[in-house]
């Protein structure tokens, strides 16, 4: 068995793992959030509460930036966990260690996230948003054509 690799391997999984709970939870907070958030909240102008704005006026494009996201992330979280099992040789250990971590992708990288999320609504909604805008500029040549795409087939 090959440590450097499988220790490579185990980061690079880590690291997906970290990825996906992160934006899961931010997806969950900015998908609940509404105006009456805004109104109740009592922060005052600022650009994070612009950016709040803007995200409610149109999550559509911001939204599909943190669904690639997701998916990219779940997508190497999978090559990982299968090239992890492959420098085990592919032992029933390795099998059931990459099983073991789909279990705990699914609990700790998705549901553990979005119930905190749903429990600290508001300010992590305020404190993800500007990063989600930036994020949703830098991915704008990649989801725009996707995003039209999309419209334009459910019309």
């Amino acid at each position: 068995m090959d440590w450097q690799a499988m220790l490579g391997e185990s980061l690079g999984l880590f690291a997906a793992l970290v990825s996906l709970a992160c934006v899961s939870s931010v997806e969950t907070a900015l998908v609940g959030i509404s105006d009456a958030h805004l109104r109740e909240s009592g922060v005052p102008r600022s650009a994070t509460l612009e950016a709040m704005r803007a995200w409610l006026a149109a999550p559509g494009p911001m939204l599909a930036s943190l669904h690639l996201l997701r998916i990219s992330s779940v997508l190497a979280a999978g090559i990982l966990g299968y090239r992890l099992a492959v420098v085990m040789g592919g032992s029933a250990p390795g099998v059931v260690s990459v099983a073991t971590v789909a279990v705990v992708a699914l609990v700790l990288g998705h549901l553990v996230p979005r119930a905190l999320a749903k429990r600290h609504l508001v300010p992590w909604a305020f404190a993800t948003v500007r990063i989600v805008l930036f994020v949703s500029l830098l991915l704008t040549p990649v989801v725009w054509p996707l995003f039209v795409v999309a419209r334009a087939v459910a019309r």
